[in-house]
């Protein structure tokens, strides 16, 4: 067992739950291979790696193993031949039908829209040029961003101690996107004056503050889960993914958890919005961006490919898509 500790319990590893098909690595000892959990108890997991043996780890080292996401067929191969391996009879992964392919997306879509993203998906989801947008018009989502939260203008705020004046700004961008549900919008709008402070100062601290963002995307979700409850992934990154759209996402958690059945197979996207988690999540997108560039669809920010995985795993279109799949013979 390797020998160094961690305080930290907010790892892969720790949020592991029996029955997760998750492939892992080492992160100080990647020719090991991946690996698959064989056992765990609540001090201990034990793991199985590709070169064939077992390593057995206390959950003060969890941190030095770290999940890794790989599209399903390539994860599915993988796990059935570490599972192989196991002295327990580890099952091989589950045999359901396969999860829609990113190749199947990409037909759909262009099926749907003859030029991409071009002009017609434009003028239905950026925007058709009328003086007030749609929720459903990301252009307008964007430019309420800019417009609503200058860095000038909510900083000085802040500093004269304006703070309903910022929190009036944040609705006003999320009031403008159908990408936060109606509920959360209006919990946002009507929350006590006694958190605007907080909230305010979160606000800021999220969007321009310098230095790592893992602190700030946590004091931002601490401030909302004080001021509303228990908030949604959407409006935990829906500030975040309107200011810095080529950068960041919103966060459709239906959605992310149906992407993730084929480009992160294993992953388990939690209710409660994480740092850790968001930063998986967003590297999905990211690599799925890139694919959408190799397959001649060029998305114009990441709220282009939200909203392509959208439009390509709603019900309908994963239910025209698999029917549309070759019996196999």
């Amino acid at each position: 067992m390797s020998a160094e500790t961690n305080q930290s319990s907010n790892s892969d590893l720790h949020a592991y739950r029996s029955g997760s098909q998750t492939l892992f690595k080492h992160i100080k000892r990647e020719q090991w291979g991946l690996a698959i959990v064989d056992e765990k108890s609540d001090e201990t997991a034990t793991l199985i790696f590709e070169d064939g043996r077992k390593h057995r780890f206390h959950r003060d080292f969890y941190h030095l193993i770290q999940a890794v996401d790989r599209p399903y067929d390539v994860a599915k191969r993988i796990y059935d031949g570490i599972a192989a391996m196991s002295s327990t009879k580890k099952r091989a992964s589950r045999s359901t039908e396969k999860p829609v392919s990113v190749e199947e997306q990409v037909t759909f879509f262009k099926g749907v829209f003859d030029d991409g993203f071009g002009e017609e998906y434009g003028k239905e989801h950026r925007g058709d040029g009328r003086a007030r947008a749609l929720k459903r018009h990301r252009d307008g989502l964007v430019d309420a961003a800019t417009e609503h939260l200058d860095e000038g203008e909510i900083r000085a705020a802040l500093l004269d101690g304006e703070f309903s004046d910022v929190v009036k700004r944040a609705t006003a961008v999320l009031n403008a996107t159908d990408m936060v549900a109606a509920k959360e919008r209006k919990a946002f709008s009507t929350v006590a004056e006694e958190h605007h402070e907080e909230l305010a100062n979160a606000i800021v601290g999220l969007l321009y503050d310098k230095g790592d963002l893992q602190p700030r995307f946590e004091a931002w979700t601490q401030a909302l889960s004080i001021a509303v409850g228990a908030p949604s992934w959407a409006l935990v990154t829906g500030l975040l993914g309107a200011r810095y759209p080529q950068e960041h996402l919103i966060i459709d958690v239906k959605t992310a958890r149906l992407q993730a059945e084929w480009m992160a197979a294993g992953m388990t996207i939690a209710i409660r919005p994480s740092y850790v988690q968001y930063q998986r999540i967003l590297e999905m997108f990211t690599n799925l961006k890139g694919q959408l560039g190799e397959a001649d669809l060029e998305p114009k920010d990441m709220l282009d490919v939200v909203t392509f995985a959208q439009i390509t795993l709603k019900a309908s279109a994963r239910n025209e898509i698999l029917a549309s799949r070759k019996p196999v013979l």
